[in-house]
């Protein structure tokens, strides 16, 4: 057995095994060789002419080489030429030396060396590698199965050999057993019963040598009784998908002729030399890996005795085209088809095919096909396509073939609407896109007034201005509008007659690859309500279901609809929305049951948005507000938006509701109630399901599906049938009946109103409606109720019914257009896509146009379905699965806005010329007056819809132009040194300088809502400024900019005359409000003049408050007061310092006429000086001052006050007591009266002074007072 230590010493040794001790090995590289041509070292220069030798150990070999003498060849004595390795030998007839190999082991190289020495005696010599190979020992056993009893000891013997010497060290072992090796080349196996039982089973030999040599060999040990026993030939069969997998084996059985041999995977045949063979096709089978059994019986059981690893390598998929080459097809469409295959299990392995760019579709039924489409439409496409197909396991294959286009059409004509003067210059301006380079281009015009004209373009032009004058009476006012058809055609001759103004876009092309359904279009089409599961949308929504939005299609905005009470998506599906005309409100379905406060019936209800102002709204509930208490679904709100029919198959929602059955209410969003409308003329409630309502513009009549036979008399046909009833006059009439009157044969359903009810859509798989409906399919119906007529809606050109079903009529609110989808190919000329298709239909016209197209007519790929129609019926919404409709979609189920091409067409509108403006400037134009140091956040300005309102009654602007409006051009200022004129056209978001203005440089301003006028004065300033100005009527020029007005009247947007608006800046004077108490500091009688400091006359105003005090509507007023009257001044003196008590003035003589002017700040005081003795209050009379003039501490006539002077015109009485303070006791305790002796006679206790008592109280005690004296 190989060692561990064996190993060891050949990783030692670089992977040779260590030479054995005694044995010589040298290093590799050491010797000459014949590459090398190098002597021995140390020996003079000779060289072997023969290369390095490796041989196997044992062999006998001879090997032959010249000996070459560098110097003198003849020099060497024969006799003398020596081997270290090995021997040397003359071969006289070949004329060379012949070395001779020894007996070795193998495993080890070494340099041989051959030296001579010339017959003068010098030693001469060479060498070569000499590499010895180890050879593997063999070993075989006597007999191949060795059967023996259960308690039976088991005996084998075989033979080994090696070439090695003395036989290599070979050692023969098992895994199981003992094996006893033996010189002689022999060896014997056996198994010690004491070590445990034997089961059947192979017993593997091994015979390894000291040098790591190994072989192998095996035996079956065989214990009889214990049933067959089955082995594989290997534990690992590999095989390519689709190919045969084989494996082989043995089996053994004391009674073999019982055996069968079973697979779990493939089939197995047992072969009577005690082989056997399995076989498995992959194509049939997993796949993948597995593993797979072999078992055995042989009557007494079932025996798995042999597995191994079945691995099924993918092959790659194979694709291939139909043709290299695609060419440009007359539908401008580049198409190609092929076919792919995978020899794996086609589901199984996962296959698909995809393509380097355009739209590719896959067959799945054999043989599988693929076929790919590109609309040049999209843009011109790289010159070579890559079709790839890929399996799940990484199988990958590719083909290429090459577009080739002859002609690309002229694409996307876009011409704008416009507006031309009567007998003046209109210029039509349009583009278009042509992918050929080098192609001259003719312009077709029909003007629309019964002229035409061609314009050829030069080449390489894709736009175009093409003149013209519309002839017409100088007198209209308003002269038409024309619809102008205008065609490009290349110099091919193909024409391309689609000029559009509004093509399909995606109304949820950021959503795919989520689904999107369920459009519903505002009366304007401005705004779209739809359904999607994606949550991408709106930051507010990650439920990762189905919810409700409402798309801004003007500005692009999305907002969540169906949102739980936190603002974030509500937490059940919502879906089935419908819109008003405003699309204010916005109604829907939803299974949520965090959208309202106690919702708690496990059932969908009816929700109403208010998207003006946030609100929510459940109106599945009864009268009082009590849920209902069953699922609510299919809503559809009035145009007015006051009205909200639905489905309910709740019982609790009016009262009397005992048909068990779903039934049509209506919810009264103005009053909170709700009625049951799916009833009979009579009131009888429906006496089966009704459902799927649509709703008129006022709520008055509402259609529905039932299936009641009780709703009208004559319905005896037990199908479900369309019903409209007159809520108003509580009538019901079946619409969806015989053009005789008698039952339909079929079903229908209902799908749209008009606004004013006379129209019906609805489907029907009824045959006898109309006469000659022989389709046998669905179509679109329209009743009419004020004709009591049936109309086919789906009808090709000549009347008939199309060839296929069509369904969902959508009738616009005017009742002209009516939206439907088909698969019928016979309702328009070259209808090749076999696909759903949506239709309009003009009822008007008689004209039904396809609509699923894209802009340069070619038809969508897909399934697309009707959606929805605006009330004007100018927009159209429809959903498709077709990603070739529009550029850059990515694919996913999508909701598309198309214009309807009954409006598709553009349009120019002559008008007469216009009139000039007419300034009346008779009136006195004013601007809101501005205050002293007004600050520019505090002046909104005057609009100037209000200045020129103010022009009147007398004077104003008058225009002889119907809806002409209004506004001014000023053309001169005054007061630019003063302050700043300043203008807004945001309502003050933004104020401008109106600038240097004058004839050549008007400032045009608009009377709107939002543009002022104002003026910021300078600080300080006061007067009047004045801005001239001329009327503009805004039909040129853009509010806020600038135009010439030097040219006025006649024609032009300004008037001929001009007028002045003037604006006060003044001062406002300051309002003293005196239901406060302004008191001075009091004082005490006598106080000397340093304890007298007084009263801030900032102080006496404050102590006004909080009810009285001064005020001043002008910005940054500096308060004072002005005295104007004086009580006290007999028993003292009034007197003021304006600096802080430094210097005291008397006030002196005060009234209107000189009031004294005292300032409200930290150095301005008032005091009184009483007189001696004097106690009581005096009093001083004042008038608000505002400090605009005048001068602190100086004097002022106050006799005229109010308005715009300094003064206010009220006054108030400021109070100062002069009071006496009470004397203070200081005890001493020393206080004591003079003594006297008991029983003194009266006439000798003459007393004690009081003054001598208070004086005996000194000097710690005694009385004081604070007033003077």
């Amino acid at each position: 057995m190989r060692s561990i230590w064996s190993d060891f010493l050949k990783q030692l040794s670089n992977g040779r095994a260590v030479r054995t001790p005694g044995r010589r090995r040298g290093v590799r590289g050491n010797g000459a060789s014949a590459s090398d041509l190098m002597s021995v070292e140390g020996l003079e220069g000779r060289v072997l002419l023969t290369a390095d030798l490796t041989i196997n150990e044992g062999d006998n070999v001879s090997y032959p080489f010249q000996f070459l003498d560098v110097g003198d060849q003849a020099e060497i004595n024969p006799a003398t030429i020596t081997a270290d390795i090995g021997t040397v030998s003359w071969d006289a007839v070949n004329q060379t030396w012949v070395w001779h190999s020894e007996p070795s082991d193998g495993d080890w190289f070494d340099f041989v060396q051959i030296t001579g020495e010339t017959y003068s005696g010098s030693l001469q010599g060479a060498g070569f590698d000499l590499e010895i190979l180890n050879v593997d020992p063999e070993v075989t056993t006597d007999v191949p199965v060795i059967s023996i009893a259960a308690e039976e000891t088991p005996f084998l013997t075989g033979h080994w050999q090696d070439p090695g010497i003395d036989g290599d060290g070979v050692v023969v072992y098992s895994l199981i057993g003992n094996v006893s090796t033996f010189a002689d080349g022999t060896w014997e196996w056996t198994y010690d019963l004491g070590e445990g039982p034997l089961d059947s089973q192979v017993v593997q030999l091994f015979a390894e040598d000291d040098d790591g040599g190994q072989s192998t060999t095996q035996f079956l040990l065989y214990v009889q009784g214990t049933g067959p026993f089955v082995q594989s030939e290997s534990s690992l069969v590999t095989v390519g998908e689709g190919e045969t997998a084989s494996m082989s084996g043995f089996w053994y059985d004391d009674n073999p002729s019982q055996v069968q041999l079973l697979t779990n995977i493939g089939s197995v045949v047992k072969n009577s030399d005690g082989t056997w063979n399995w076989s498995f096709n992959s194509a049939d089978g997993p796949n993948e890996s597995t593993t797979v059994w072999i078992s055995a019986t042989n009557g007494s059981g079932t025996f798995p005795l042999a597995n191994f690893e079945l691995v099924v390598e993918n092959q790659n998929p194979q694709v291939t085209s139909d043709s290299p080459v695609s060419l440009l097809d007359p539908d401008q469409v580049f198409r190609m088809t092929g076919t792919y295959s995978d020899p794996g299990t086609f589901f199984d392995d996962g296959v698909f095919v995809e393509a380097s760019f355009g739209i590719i579709r896959t067959s799945f039924d054999a043989p599988h096909t693929w076929s790919w489409f590109y609309d040049s439409n999209l843009g011109v496409p790289p010159g070579t396509v890559t079709i790839t197909v890929h399996d799940k396991d990484g199988g990958t294959n590719s083909t290429n073939f090459d577009l080739v286009a002859t002609n690309y059409l002229p694409k996307n004509l876009r011409v704008a609407d416009g507006g031309a003067v009567e007998d003046q210059t209109y210029v039509l301006t349009g583009s278009f896109i042509d992918f050929d380079a080098g192609d001259e281009h003719t312009i077709f015009v029909d003007w629309g007034d019964g002229s035409s004209s061609q314009t050829v373009l030069p080449i390489g032009d894709r736009s175009f201005a093409i003149p013209h004058t519309y002839q017409t009476p100088s007198s209209a006012e308003e002269l038409g509008s024309f619809g102008i058809f205008v065609s490009v055609s290349d110099d091919g001759g193909i024409t391309l007659v689609k000029s559009e103004i509004l093509t399909q876009v995606e109304i949820t092309s950021s959503l795919s690859p989520a689904e999107a359904y369920g459009a519903r279009l505002s009366w304007d089409g401005q705004f779209v309500a739809f359904t999607s599961d994606s949550d991408s949308i709106v930051p507010e929504d990650s439920n990762s279901l189905n919810d409700v939005y409402l798309k801004n299609l003007l500005t692009g905005e999305v907002i969540l609809i169906s949102r739980g009470m936190g603002g974030s998506a509500g937490n059940g599906e919502s879906y089935g929305a419908s819109i008003s005309g405003d699309g204010r409100y916005v109604v829907f379905v939803s299974s949520a049951s965090d959208i309202v406060p106690d919702d708690t019936n496990d059932a969908s209800d009816i929700f109403v948005f208010d998207v003006v102002l946030g609100t929510m709204r459940r109106i599945s509930v009864d009268n009082s507000g009590t849920e209902g208490n069953g699922w609510s679904y299919s809503p559809a709100i009035s145009a007015d938006g006051n009205h909200v029919s639905f489905t309910s198959e709740a019982s609790n929602l009016v009262g009397g509701d005992e048909n068990d059955s779903s039934d049509i209410f209506v919810y009264h969003l103005s009053s909170g109630s709700i009625d049951l409308v799916s009833k009979a003329s009579s009131g009888d409630q429906g006496n089966q399901d009704s459902w799927g309502s649509v709703i008129s513009e006022t709520g008055r009549y509402i259609a529905f599906t039932s299936d009641s036979d009780n709703l009208v008399l004559e319905d005896g046909n037990f199908r479900y049938d369309v019903f409209l009833i007159d809520t108003l006059l509580g009538e019901t009439l079946r619409v969806s009946r015989a053009s005789d009157g008698s039952d339909p044969d079929s079903g229908s359903y209902v799908s749209s109103i008009s606004a004013d009810g006379r129209y019906i859509g609805f489907t029907s798989y009824a045959s006898n409606l109309i006469s000659n409906d022989l389709n046998s399919r669905t179509d679109a119906f329209l009743f009419d109720v004020l004709n009591n007529a049936t109309l086919l809606i789906s009808t090709t050109p000549e009347g008939e019914s199309g060839d296929h079903q069509s369904y969902w009529p959508v009738i616009s609110a005017n009742g002209r257009f009516v939206l439907f989808g088909s698969l019928a190919n016979n309702l328009v000329s070259n209808d090749s896509n076999l696909s759903n298709d949506v239709f309009v239909r003009d009822l008007l016209t008689g004209m039904t146009t396809l609509l699923s197209v894209n802009t340069h007519g070619g038809q969508g790929y897909f399934l697309s379905d009707p959606s929805s129609i605006s009330g004007d019926g100018r927009t159209i919404a429809f959903y498709s699965g077709a990603d070739n409709l529009v550029y850059g979609d990515q694919g996913g189920s999508n909701l598309f806005l198309a214009a309807n091409p009954a409006f598709n067409h553009p349009r120019v509108t002559v008008s007469g010329v216009n009139d000039a403006p007419v300034l009346d400037v008779s009136g006195t134009p004013v601007l809101d007056r501005v205050g002293l140091n007004a600050v520019e956040a505090g002046i909104a300005g005057t609009l100037v819809s209000d200045l020129i309102a103010r022009m009147g009654p007398s004077g104003g602007i008058a225009d002889e132009d119907a809806g002409a409006l209004e506004g001014i051009a000023i053309n001169g200022l005054t007061g630019t040194a003063t302050g700043t004129w300043q203008f807004t056209i945001n309502g003050g978001a933004n104020w401008s300088a109106i600038g240097t203005t004058g004839n050549a440089n008007g400032r045009l301003l608009a009377a709107d809502a939002n543009t002022r006028i104002r003026y910021v004065p300078n600080p300080g300033f006061t007067g009047t400024v004045k801005l001239a100005f001329v009327a503009w009527d805004q039909t040129s020029g853009v509010n806020g900019g600038v135009a010439s007005v030097g040219t006025r009247g006649g024609t032009t947007a300004f008037s001929a005359s001009y007028d002045y608006a003037i604006l006060n800046v003044v001062n406002e004077a300051p309002v003293l409000n005196t239901s406060g108490s302004p008191v001075l500091d009091g004082i005490l009688g006598g106080v000397a003049d340093e304890n007298n400091p007084g009263t801030l006359v900032s102080d006496v105003i404050a102590r006004m408050g909080p009810s009285g005090g001064i005020t001043d509507e002008d910005t940054g007023t500096l308060f004072g007061i002005a005295i104007n009257g004086l009580v006290g001044s007999a028993t003292g003196t009034w007197e003021f310092t304006v600096n802080n008590g430094t210097n005291w003035t008397p006030i002196g003589t005060t009234g209107n006429a000189n009031a004294r002017l005292l300032a409200a700040d930290p150095n301005t005081r008032i005091r009184y000086r009483p007189n001696a003795g004097f106690l009581g209050e005096v009093k001083f009379a004042f008038v608000g001052w505002d400090r605009t003039s005048g001068a602190n501490g100086g004097t002022a006539n106050v006799g005229t006050r109010g308005g715009s002077t300094a003064f206010s015109a009220s006054y108030d009485y400021a109070s100062l007591f002069v009071i006496n303070a009470a004397p203070v006791l200081t005890p001493s305790n020393s206080a004591y009266l003079d003594a006297i002796p008991m029983d003194v006679p009266n006439v000798a206790n003459v007393g004690t002074l009081i003054s001598d008592l208070i004086a005996r109280m000194g000097p710690g005690g005694g009385i004081s007072d604070p007033n003077p004296g």
